[in-house]
């Protein structure tokens, strides 16, 4: 066995995965690389994902989507057949997304000076034979296909496919594989080995968060959830994978946040999904107000988005045609929501009675003082694992909350605190931000939060509406400005925090464990250690915040 392998030592959600990697490992050569889990954040298709990437030094790369169970293709739709039930599956798009992303990246970097990649895109089936002259589908040549039966020569498979000579890409020039690792993985220096790790703590945070979906298994037969966590739990992605089922069982759906930030990003999440596969609705409870003719006025009050809005949208729901109200809703950040934005919800069923609800929800993040929860005998389910932040991170906000979280986001760098004078945190948090671009991080790998006033970029990016601010969350090449209560569901690698004051209504505490735990590898902090005092807070030198009396 030779080559490089990243991680060291994945973790795999599903033993089929795991079939796979050690059949391609089992024959790089030097010079060869396999990745495993490699996301991207696509200007195209959104959130993509490669299960595999496989850098053959002499011919090309090539991005592997691994399929589990007994897979077949009739009617125009994939499926794949487990011992309980059957599942639609989208292989050949999710391949062919993960090779163009993959392209998009490494050849438009700006430090890649080595000409188009030699590229493609595989299925692999570890529990489907696959016959020599199969042809399983019109978009899946044999070529393209790896069987069970085909696992012990898979990697000789991906090279013959890269190969073709109808591939009229020309192979990189020698050192190419070094070159694109180094961008994809952000390795090669001392100062860039920071991230290289980040890297691996968000492959091992992925498959843990995924093991969490046998809550969601244990908990089926209840009509009403209740998920309580803490920062970190994975709770958004329980929240996104419940409302993926409903959906998938026939359900009308609707996914539902406070915040606009998280609500784009779960809609993203969707992006590749089938249609008849989707949440019918998701988004924010005032633009599920809004799909129903309740419209903000011009420079609303806040009353009308607190009173006003849920009664019209009340009377909007009462009113609604059987075939546009909902067979289950789904509320993530579910502590934001108002007692009276429940009216309205609850009158948007389509029965009652059978109707399915699942919240997800963190009372210390209820930053703005609602923590609404409608009178329905919930299920609870109590998470206390958190899978994302580094432990320094995690011990860092860990005083802020009443039960101490068991931190499983492995070890990262200290947690670093910055005293200044009031007058002075917020162009000191800009130099911070800048010096971890000097670190070796990337632009959209960091946040620069402040806990009271709008960033003086954040102003500007937002005079123009707020919807080509958000569009900037994921798509855009710079640093994200927000206030903590904007970021409140999102998170970043490394996260600035500006301590620029406390609203007279904010909970301090709460307002800096929101803040802390949006960074999953690398916190910087910055404060007059006077404001803090005042509000009985202090950061010790261990870089961890401690309440004092």
């Amino acid at each position: 066995m030779s080559g490089f392998v990243w991680p060291q030592e994945p973790q795999f959600a599903a033993d089929s995965e795991r079939r796979v990697f050690e059949a391609l490992r089992r024959h790089l050569n030097d010079g060869d690389a396999l990745i495993c889990g490699q996301r991207f954040t696509d200007p195209t298709h959104g959130d993509v994902e490669a299960d595999f990437i496989v850098f053959l030094a002499g011919v090309g790369v090539a991005a592997i989507e691994v399929k589990g169970g007994r897979v077949s293709y009739a009617n125009g739709q994939w499926t794949s057949q487990s011992a309980t039930e059957a599942h639609v599956i989208h292989p050949t798009d999710q391949a062919r997304k993960a090779r163009y992303a993959l392209r998009e990246f490494i050849e438009k970097h700006p430090d890649w000076s080595r000409g188009d990649l030699r590229d493609g895109w595989l299925i692999v089936l570890p529990d489907t034979d696959v016959d020599a002259a199969t042809v399983l589908a019109p978009d899946a040549p044999r070529s393209v296909v790896i069987g069970r039966n085909d696992l012990d020569q898979a990697l000789g498979l991906v090279y013959d496919h890269l190969a073709d000579p109808n591939n009229t890409r020309r192979v990189s020039a020698k050192g190419w594989v070094d070159t694109a690792l180094d961008l994809l993985l952000t390795r090669g220096t001392a100062q860039r080995d920071v991230i290289a790790e980040a890297a691996v703590r968000e492959a091992h945070g992925d498959a843990l968060t995924r093991e969490q979906a046998s809550v969601l298994d244990q908990y089926a037969a209840n009509q009403y959830v209740e998920v309580r966590g803490g920062a970190g739990t994975g709770k958004s992605w329980l929240a996104l994978e419940q409302a993926r089922q409903w959906s998938r069982d026939g359900l009308r759906v609707a996914l539902l946040s406070f915040g606009r930030g998280l609500g784009d990003t779960l809609r993203a999440q969707f992006a590749s999904t089938k249609r008849q596969h989707r949440p019918a609705f998701i988004g924010t409870f005032h633009q599920l107000g809004s799909s129903w003719g309740v419209v903000a006025p011009k420079d609303a009050p806040s009353v009308w988005w607190t009173e006003i809005a849920p009664a019209e949208m009340t009377v909007a729901a009462n009113a609604l045609a059987e075939g546009h109200k909902f067979d289950a809703i789904v509320v993530d950040e579910a502590q934001d929501f108002s007692d009276n934005w429940w009216t309205p919800l609850l009158a948007s069923l389509r029965n009652p009675e059978a109707a399915r609800i699942a919240t997800f929800r963190d009372d210390n993040q209820a930053v703005f003082g609602r923590r609404g929860r409608p009178d329905l005998p919930f299920a609870i389910v109590t998470l206390n694992r958190n899978l994302r932040n580094t432990r320094q991170i995690g011990n860092a906000f860990a005083p802020l909350v009443e039960k101490r979280p068991e931190l499983l986001g492995g070890n990262g760098s200290p947690v670093t605190f910055v005293p200044c004078a009031a007058e002075d945190v917020v162009s000191t948090a800009d130099d911070q931000a800048v010096a971890l671009l000097d670190e070796g991080w990337d632009h959209r790998d960091i946040a620069l939060l402040t806990t009271c006033h709008r960033h003086p970029v954040q102003r500007e990016q937002q005079s123009d509406g707020s919807g080509s601010y958000w569009e900037n969350l994921w798509s855009g090449d710079d640093i994200f400005y927000a206030t903590v209560a904007g970021f409140k569901g999102l998170e970043r690698p490394a996260v600035v925090v500006a301590v620029d004051g406390f609203r007279e209504d904010a909970n301090p505490r709460d307002l800096l464990y929101v803040a802390m735990s949006r960074a999953r590898d690398k916190l910087v902090v910055v404060a007059d250690p006077a404001v803090l005092r005042a509000a009985n807070l202090e950061f010790t030198p261990a870089g961890t915040l401690r309440v004092i009396s």
